[in-house]
């Protein structure tokens, strides 16, 4: 992919994957960042009046907060990360007062975008232990939207074999229910080791009923590409973007060599590595094009995000899976292939429409803040935060349907 400036950071358009947990409402990104050169590759709870003040409980209360107040090294180093890295411009003054401890500071990111936020220690490390492609578990990761968490197994691993091969909502997890905001409520999914026991309450959406299972962790893989054909189409399966897949996309389509329709699954892809997602859209393209748009609310011109030009080596009709889940990166990628490919289409449901990409700052405490860093517009420079993707096609509740009921529908 082709991009402007010299030294650009690893752009993450991901919600945060814990088990995978990925929320589309609070956006994390998953992986460490790394930076790139791009020169080669382009308040006290209100009291009722009537009521006297305890004034010990006061003081306590006081005293705590100043205990956990984050040290004055810290708090300048958040507020210069901020005002220097957010794509809105902000000013210090008004960041210094709210950076004094975790608390005042989750409340400011929370209003300044609806993604940005900071990560303790302890969540940065389950974070990343959990997004290790080779690890122990039952293979599942939940995605979050709003109240809805849905399991999504990893196909050939524990859970998988117990019996739940496709997508269903979460009702508890170990019998109590999974709350993304409460780290407490799935903390202990980082200490999983081999069989070790999981318990899941699930929404059998079938008979409109609850169905547990109980599964013993193992060890296994979590494939984040998968390529399939049958008899009518040829199927790639995208649950987050990362760098690399361009290659084996390109294998992929060389196999199949035009012969069939190809049906791009993104329903349980909530985003991932921007420039990955820019870079998968050359070889249908076939031609260096502006797919995106960065910008910042301090700078007067946006950064292109180009496709690199490459062999054409797509012509037939593509169809594009989407869901509520379906968010970021996997947007561009949409919002990309519509513009430029005339027989592609998108089936099932509104996407989520986030259009902010972030980064991750390191605190050097093992904390961290993902801060909103760019704006992202469309190919043709507009905005398009909180604009979902309508689908072409419309198919209810496509994220809890096996592949068979989809290519039923687009038949």
């Amino acid at each position: 992919m082709q991009i402007l400036p010299n030294h650009f950071y690893y752009l993450l358009c991901i919600p945060v994957f814990l088990a995978g947990i990925s929320s589309c409402d609070s956006n994390e990104s998953s992986p460490e960042l790394r930076k790139i050169d791009y020169s080669q590759r382009i308040k006290l709870s209100s009291l009722s009046d009537n009521k006297p003040i305890d004034t010990d409980k006061n003081k306590q209360l006081q005293s705590t907060k100043q205990a956990n107040n984050f040290s004055i090294k810290k708090q300048k180093k958040i507020s210069q990360i901020i005002v220097s890295n957010h794509y809105k411009k902000l000013n210090l003054e008004t960041i210094q007062p709210n950076v004094k401890n975790a608390d005042l500071l989750t409340g400011y990111l929370k209003n300044i975008d609806p993604y940005s936020r900071y990560i303790s220690a302890e969540k940065n490390r389950f974070t990343r232990k959990r997004n290790k492609l080779n690890r122990v578990g039952i293979g599942f990761k939940l995605l979050i939207n709003k109240e809805d968490i849905l399991v999504v197994p990893t196909k050939g691993a524990a859970l998988y074999q117990s019996g739940l091969k496709i997508p269903r909502y979460l009702l508890s997890l170990n019998n109590h229910k999974v709350n993304y905001n409460d780290f407490s409520s799935y903390a202990f999914l980082t200490n999983i080791g081999v069989d070790d026991s999981i318990s899941l309450k699930i929404k059998d959406t079938t008979y409109n009923n609850q169905k547990n299972y109980q599964v013993k962790a193992k060890r296994f893989r979590q494939k984040l590409i998968d390529f399939s054909e049958n008899t009518q189409f040829a199927i790639v399966r995208i649950d987050e973007y990362k760098d690399g897949m361009q290659a084996k996309l390109k294998q992929f389509l060389k196999k199949i060599n035009n012969r069939k329709p190809l049906i791009i699954d993104l329903r349980y892809c909530p985003g991932g590595d921007l420039f990955a997602a820019v870079d998968m859209l050359s070889p249908f393209i076939g031609r260096s094009r502006s797919i995106a748009y960065l910008n910042k609310e301090t700078s007067y011109q946006a950064v292109s995000l180009n496709t690199i030009e490459t062999k054409l080596l797509f012509k037939r009709p593509i169809y594009i899976l989407t869901s509520k889940f379906t968010a970021s990166s996997a947007e561009v990628f949409i919002r990309g292939l519509k513009h430029t490919v005339k027989n592609s289409y998108t089936v099932g449901e509104a996407t989520k429409g986030k259009c902010l990409a972030q980064e991750k700052h390191a605190l050097g405490d093992g904390s961290a803040l993902f801060l909103s860093s760019y704006k992202i517009l469309t190919p043709n420079k507009k905005s398009c935060e909180q604009m979902p993707i309508k689908a072409d096609k419309r198919l209810r509740h496509i994220e809890l349907l096996d592949m068979d009921t989809v290519m039923n529908f687009l038949e």
